[in-house]
């Protein structure tokens, strides 16, 4: 690919190739995705001693100012930030060169940062999926749309508490089993949308 053109253009912050419907399965995706990694994090304990443990205790400080501030401080901000970094000028950057592999590089680059026995590989992850997504669709909005809902559900029990909601949470193993079935039922049609392929130009009438 070529890196000519505006910064806009080089950070990949364009439309991209890839349908509406493969978009939505690519957040549902990453919903399955970080569903996952937070059940495996959470049976392999010590939660609390994690980046991720001190990250749930800094949003549910920040829930208690504002609950608008929560969703900018650990939703928007980091999902927009990190992608135009890591997927947009990273990965980019580095695709001419290394091709596929710019993904991994800036998957663990992204893993790198948060510096965490728990926290890093899941975020790597996190960052090889978005890489993979950003990549295919040919655009950085794709990741920072998934990273940002992403962050941002993760906020909701913090929300849930703030504002009293009735949001629905698995409080049994059977709960979580079925949570567990969605999440992969979702995940295989992220992989069913995105296999059929980059939105196809319609031929020019003649």
């Amino acid at each position: 690919r070529e890196r000519g053109g505006s910064v806009r253009e080089r950070l990949g912050l364009v439309r991209g190739e890839l349908r509406a419907s493969s978009a939505l399965a690519a957040v549902f995706g990453v919903l399955a995705l970080s569903g996952a990694l937070a059940f495996a994090v959470a049976a392999l304990g010590n939660l609390e001693d994690s980046s991720l443990g001190r990250l749930d205790a800094a949003a549910s400080a920040a829930a208690t100012q504002s609950p608008w501030l929560l969703l900018l401080a650990f939703g928007v901000a980091p999902g927009v930030c990190e992608e135009l970094l890591f997927r947009g000028a990273l990965q980019r950057g580095l695709e001419p060169r290394l091709g596929a592999l710019a993904v991994g590089v800036a998957g663990l680059a992204f893993a790198l940062i948060h510096l965490d026995r728990m926290h890093g590989p899941a975020a790597l992850a996190l960052g090889l999926y978005l890489g993979v997504i950003a990549r295919r669709g040919r655009t950085t909005w794709l990741a920072i749309l998934c990273h940002v809902v992403n962050n941002s559900a993760a906020t909701l029990p913090q929300l849930q508490r703030q504002l009293a909601l009735a949001l629905p949470r698995p409080d049994s193993w059977e709960d979580t089993v079925g949570w567990g079935l969605v999440s992969g039922l979702a995940l295989a049609a992220f992989f069913w949308a995105t296999s059929r392929g980059p939105r196809q130009a319609r031929p020019a009438s003649g």
